[in-house]
């Protein structure tokens, strides 16, 4: 039987709904509208013409008509993807991502660029070993800034037509020729519309980097290219007969866009690019919401490898960008050229300084003047960086100018005013080489003071700057501009991957550009000089292609780990960062061809990383699209890491006790067979590392070992790092797989954003801060839960990871019916059952009904017990509503649970024998939700016990009820099924006999109900109960409030159906709504004042109590009626028990905020709602024996306390 049939659509009618929902339908038209993207899923619409009417159906639903959601829409992604790129205000992309149907929303970002010997040096000569066939075969795609398609590197001589697979398309634009057989693609997105001054609207290359890109990785054998006689040798790409095709994505003025990317990413996996280079850079730490971080991950799931740069901020810790595990980074490395000119001064002294200075002196020395003294004033600060504007011509033509170096252009402000050449001084070290459009050079500090010096120190000062000359040096060696580590992502991924030349790499240019791009330069070249990541990036994009070519089925995953533990290892003495700079070292593609063995991963692998790094099913929904993960039962032990990752990092406290990982890696066999492989550890001082097996031995190809490693460290200072490794070693193959110990820094931390319960963050409990950062406080903090106890097999109470019990933890488990010690663990440490007190009164517990042991039958007692200190559960939702973490208030808490409450009740005697054995126990924390919005109806109202009141959280459950008439009201439900068609719309009270309007047991007759939508009034019976009597022959129900409850929408549906002729309705369910207003106080919370005495206010605090996803036992069904067959591990449920749990943390009353009044008294919320954090560090603390003293005779506090004599003045 369907779970439709089973449980019918129900909806409560509230005059306060329908006043918020108009409130909310009021926003601002004239909000700044922005760029966002909003992605569906991740399955393609077959046809193109239905997904864009799906985008336009979905964005209608938010805007008033499909003409302006038409409008909006700027692109629809419909090959790989399914989402669109539309123009919103920040209230519009809000609304669209509570949509069920909408997956994520996410702001439009701009991007920035990461900006022949090279391929000789690191080992991949134009004479190495090559599949021509296959390279043929490959097509390499570039996210760049266009192509230069009439280049050389690209003519298409001697290709043959595209390889079949090819689906890519090219045309003809504006100053571009077009594409042929090399350049078999060349698409450009430009998706805002916003026109660009400096470039075209085509896929051509104004810039210059995507054209050196390209040819880097994969252009033509051309003969003596060189930048004006610099750097000359045959320039080549990686593959040269590889194919290319550019997607132009970067725009002069406006970068990248995030939108223009993933429109990139969607046409290149499906055009069947093998490899893609990405020389841009990453913008954040989070996985889910960097537009590359997901393009790459789609490209991965359809077999292609991304490489991307790693960024050009060094040496500063934690710059690297495009840090996702499944992104091939690329640190930047120097080759054993450079570039320097010498400058001799007047008297004769030489100096040295870099850049690319291609002009022989046209006289033997000029006269030289400081920039500083060179001002039209004095005081002018810019003449000294010899800023536009800042210096007199008339102190500057005819000379050369030394100037400080702030941004590069003083060459052109100097050349510009007259002057003959500059000299700049750089206070940082400068490893790549500047061309300028005028003599010029940069020295450093040292360097220039001798010049200043000179100057000052001589009448007439004069020097010249010689053409720059290559000179030799040693390498490879990181580039200082090269983003360094650590990983701001996660602190189990080593990043970046590996080092390739970046500096000084000649490759080819475009005509339409100038060398330097200042104003006035007047210099062109075919080929020039440029340093960056980005030219590292396609150098190892290059060696990807190679291998594909070789091994075309490989994974990217293979590939990657073929390059990484194949890397030349460099030197940390050179390299300070070591592994933070050059990863796993410097890329050998030759070796990388054939590495022997491979750590091979699949999509999954990462899901599985990600949920460990606390991603979940949410989050997770622009990678993994509709599939469902379950992150909870993916979660490896504590102190696992959870990726098949060629290099191993671990975090090492800063404490005094030593840090242990665990690493379990698999290989394939991709070499010959038979083969052993035997395991060579070099661990560095302070740190153990124990590999099992030491010997691994392969009988066939493709066979996968595996073997696990575990790295135990002693504590190290926050500025020490420690570099090890593990070698595998056959008569044939040497793999190098790097491990690292770094300190447990948090300023090198970037917390990724968790999605918390609802509950934690209405109490103002942040991800990555404050108390929800500081879980493993609470890890020995007991909390006794008294109740109708627990469902131990549940997840919510596993004990993975968790430390030993507590020593002071002095209480045990009890056997009972169905339940053991054994059900007890880590995180359940004690469960007992009282029942003498009960059945001395009601008699034996009926077994049928009840356990006569700590097993919750009831639900009660687990969602409670959950609530204060359940584990935290991904994924976790009621039938897909309220979707999200479910968890604990301090979820590394351990629970004692102590079973006082039965089918009928809970006994006083049985509760103060639980009490007293809790305290025996040591129990920390006491949580009882035991004992209508009357006043003085507040239970558990003595000062020494915390009363907690029941509020709302922001989250709703809405539903549109449509009648025959046309009027629509908003109610709630929590039915997750479709909407109702119109149906026929009857009256409880019309349709059966004495009850009938209330729905109750046999007063509906069938007949007059079937098919129908049935109008109920509250009161008499629960609404379940009404419901299950509905269901047995209607369609529905609209459950309204009474006139005396203050309902005017039900009144009026009560009016519809008792006057139409044919009375007709619709419900529409809409899921899970949040940004309500919250905390508002609920209507069934008990209200004060303290029946004990006027001085005492109760209740103390409110916490949220409405509509609470809570852990549910499975043998219940969520209704707990008979005829619910349904099953569920979570169930959505409210009352003053739901937010009792909720502040068993020992909080505070003075460290609270206030809720929302609206028009009740402090005897409904008592000091406010309760704040976590506050409460933490309350400053205060009361006592309580005064009170007593007030209010009993001093023989009787003995029943209280040892402590029995009362102060002389109360």
């Amino acid at each position: 039987m369907s779970r439709k049939k089973l449980i019918i659509p129900s909806i409560l009618l509230s005059n306060v709904l329908i006043f918020i929902l108009l409130g909310f339908s009021a926003a601002t038209e004239d909000e700044q509208k922005e760029f966002f993207i909003v992605y569906l899923g991740d399955q393609p619409v077959i046809n193109n013409v239905s997904a864009v009417q799906t985008h336009i159906d979905v964005l209608s639903s938010i805007k008033r008509s499909d003409l302006e959601a038409k409008e909006s829409i700027i692109y629809s992604y419909t090959k790989i993807f399914n989402a669109f790129a539309a123009k919103l205000s920040k209230a519009e992309a809000r609304k669209l991502s509570f949509l069920d149907e909408v997956l994520s929303v996410f702001p439009n970002r701009y991007h920035k660029l990461h900006t022949t010997k090279s391929w000789d040096f690191i080992g991949l000569p134009s004479t190495a070993k090559r599949n021509l066939k296959m390279e043929r075969n490959i097509v390499v795609g570039l996210l760049d800034t266009g192509i230069t398609p009439q280049s050389e590197s690209f003519k298409d001589d001697g290709f043959g037509p595209p390889p079949r697979k090819w689906r890519g398309t090219c045309g003809h634009y504006a100053n571009f020729s077009g594409c042929n057989n090399k350049l078999v693609g060349a698409r450009y997105f430009k998706l805002d519309g916003n026109p660009d001054p400096s470039d075209i609207l085509s896929p051509v290359d104004v810039d210059g980097h995507g054209t050196h890109t390209s040819s880097t990785l994969a252009g033509n054998l051309v003969p003596d290219a060189s930048l004006f006689g610099l750097a000359r040798g045959v320039a080549r790409g990686a593959v040269p007969d590889a194919r290319v095709a550019m997607y132009k994505v970067c725009w002069v003025s406006s970068g990248c866009s995030d939108m223009d990317l993933l429109a990139a990413f969607e046409a290149a996996i499906h055009d069947g690019v093998d490899v893609l280079s990405i020389s841009i850079g990453g913008v954040g730490a989070d996985y889910v919401s960097n537009a590359i971080a997901i393009g790459a991950f789609h490209a991965m799931k359809n077999g292609i490898i991304t490489v991307a740069s790693a960024g050009n901020d060094g040496p500063s810790a934690s710059s690297v960008a495009n840090h996702a595990p499944w992104l091939l980074t690329v640190a930047a490395s120097g080759i054993d050229r450079e570039f320097r000119s010498k400058v001799e001064l007047g008297n004769g002294k030489i100096v040295s300084g870099i850049g690319v200075n291609t002009f022989e002196p046209k006289q033997k020395l000029y006269p030289i003047v400081s920039g500083a003294d060179a001002g039209y004033s004095r005081s002018d600060d810019g003449a000294r960086f010899c800023a536009d504007g800042s210096l007199d011509p008339k102190k500057v033509k005819g000379k050369l100018v030394l100037c400080e170096l702030e941004v590069w252009g003083a060459d052109s402000v100097v050349k510009g005013i007259g002057g003959k050449g500059t000299i700049l001084e750089s206070e940082q070290y400068l490893d790549a080489a500047q061309i300028f459009m005028a003599p010029a050079t940069v020295v450093n500090a040292t360097v220039s003071d001798t010049v200043n010096n000179y100057i000052h120190s001589t009448k007439s000062p004069s020097a010249v700057i010689y053409r720059t000359q290559e000179v030799k040096v040693p390498a490879p060696f990181i580039a200082s501009f090269s983003s360094r580590g650590p990983n701001p992502g996660s602190e189990r991924i080593l990043k970046p991957d590996v080092a390739a030349p970046g500096i000084d790499i000649l490759a080819s240019y475009t005509p339409l550009r100038s060398l330097t791009g200042l104003k006035g330069d007047t210099q062109h070249s075919r080929f020039s000089l440029m340093s960056g990541t980005s030219m590292a990036c396609p150098h190892v994009a290059g060696v990807a292609a190679y291998i594909k070519s070789f091994h075309p089925n490989w994974t990217a995953a293979a590939i990657k780990s073929a390059i990484l533990t194949t890397a030349k290892p460099m030197s940390s003495r050179v390299n300070n960062d070591a592994e933070f700079a050059y990863g796993a070292g410097h890329v050998n593609p030759d070796k990388a061809r054939n590495p022997g063995l491979v750590y091979d991963m699949d999509e999954m692998s990462y899901i599985q990383f990600l949920c460990h790094e606390g991603y979940n099913r949410s989050s997770l929904a622009v990678l993994v699209g509709s599939k469902s993960v379950n992150c909870s039962s993916l979660l490896p032990g504590i102190g696992y890491d959870a990726l098949n990752y060629p290099t191993m990092q671990l975090s090492v406290k800063n404490k005094h006790e030593p840090t242990v990982g665990v690493f379990i890696r698999t290989v394939t066999n991709v070499g010959p067979s038979p083969s052993i492989y035997n395991a060579t550890i070099q661990a560095p001082k302070g740190v153990d590392i124990v590999v099992k097996p030491m010997s691994l031995s392969f009988s066939r190809s493709s066979q996968k070992r595996s073997f696990k490693v575990v790295v135990k460290a002693k504590p190290m200072p926050s500025s020490q790092m420690s570099s090890g490794s593990l070698v595998w070693k056959s008569n044939r193959h040497i793999m190098n797989l790097p491990i690292l110990g770094m300190p447990n820094n948090d300023k090198l931390k970037v917390i990724k954003k968790l999605h918390l319960p609802r509950k934690a963050e209405m109490l103002a409990l942040i991800s990555g801060k404050g108390l929800w950062n500081a879980q493993n406080l609470a890890s020995d903090v007991i909390v006794g839960i008294f109740n109708a106890e627990i469902w131990p097999e549940h997840v919510s109470f596993q004990d993975s990871g968790m430390s030993a019990i507590p020593s002071k933890w002095k209480g045990k488990s009890e056997s009972g019916t169905k339940f053991s010690p054994s059900n007890c663990n880590k995180k359940i440490i004690g469960a007992r059952a009282y029942l003498k007190g009960y059945e001395a009164i009601l008699g034996r517990i009926n077994e049928t009904i009840d356990h006569r042991s700590p097993r919750d039958t009831q639900g009660h007692g687990t969602h409670t017990a959950a609530t204060a200190a359940g584990n935290l559960v991904d994924e976790a939702s009621f039938y897909g509503l309220a979707n999200g973490s479910a968890a604990g208030m301090k979820y590394t808490e351990r629970i004692a649970a102590y079973k006082v409450c039965w089918p009928s009740g809970c006994n006083s005697t049985d509760l103060l024998a639980a009490i007293d054995q809790a305290v025996a126990d040591g129990v920390d924390v006491l949580s009882l939700s035991l004992g209508g919005p009357s006043i003085s109806s507040v239970a558990n109202n003595a000062p020494w016990i915390m009363t907690v009141a029941a509020s709302y959280t922001d989250r709703r459950f809405p539903t549109t009820v449509k009648l025959g008439n046309g009027q629509t009201f908003e109610g709630a439900s929590l039915y997750s099924g479709k909407a109702t068609a119109q149906l026929p719309l009857e009256y409880g009270g019309t349709a059966g006999g004495e009850g009938a309007k209330y729905c109750i047991s046999r007063s509906l007759k069938k007949k007059l109900v079937k098919g129908k939508i049935v109008v109920c009034e509250t009161g008499v019976n629960g609404r379940a109960q009404k419901g299950e009597k509905v269901k047995l022959a209607g369609a529905g129900m609209l459950l309204i409030n009474t006139e005396t409850g203050g309902a005017s929408a039900g009144m009026a549906v009560k009016k519809y159906v008792n006057s139409a002729k044919r009375a007709t309705a619709s419900i529409a369910f809409k899921g899970t709504i949040y940004g309500d207003p919250a905390p508002m106080m609920a209507a069934f919370s008990s209200r004060g004042p303290s029946s004990v005495g006027s001085e005492v206010m109760k209740p103390d605090v409110t916490a949220p109590g409405v509509n609470i996803l809570v852990v549910w036992p499975p043998m219940n069904s969520p209704t707990r009626l008979k005829s619910d067959k349904r099953s569920a591990l979570f169930n959505i449920i409210s009352g003053t028990s739901m937010s009792c749990p909720h502040t068993t943390e020992n909080l505070q009353l003075q460290m609270l905020y206030p809720v929302t009044l609206h028009h009740l008294p402090l005897f409904a919320f008592g000091s406010g709602h309760v704040d976590p954090e506050s409460a933490s560090d309350p400053g205060l603390r009361r006592y309580y024996h005064r009170r007593l003293c007030k209010l009993f005779v001093q023989p009787k506090l003995h029943i209280f306390s040892n402590n029995s004599k009362c102060p002389g003045v109360l």
